[in-house]
């Protein structure tokens, strides 16, 4: 009996890659060590454990509400990423 391949979905994930994009000079924590998880990664990793699709948080650690890190990582995963962005109190819709 062979058993089918279970494809996952990952509902809440962070890309976080001060390298790339460093941490808002007054950002009170800043993540380091095995906290950093950039795109190119987040993608290998979720590879490995056959996640198909993965809904990416913005993190207000570090980022606030600048969001470029959350948009280059829904471009690295070429329609497999949707997102959820982090914004001020007073932004009008």
């Amino acid at each position: 009996m062979t058993i089918p391949m279970c494809h996952k979905i990952d509902c809440h994930i962070h890309v976080i890659d001060p390298a790339r994009f460093p941490y808002a000079a007054d950002t009170p924590y800043r993540p380091s060590g095995q906290e950093i998880a950039p795109a190119a990664q987040l993608v290998n990793v979720l590879d490995i454990f056959n996640v198909r699709h993965a809904l990416i948080v913005g993190t207000n650690t570090g980022y606030g509400s600048d969001s470029r890190i959350l948009l280059d990582a829904l471009d690295h995963g070429n329609g497999r990423f949707k997102g959820v962005a982090v914004v001020e109190n007073d932004v009008n819709i």
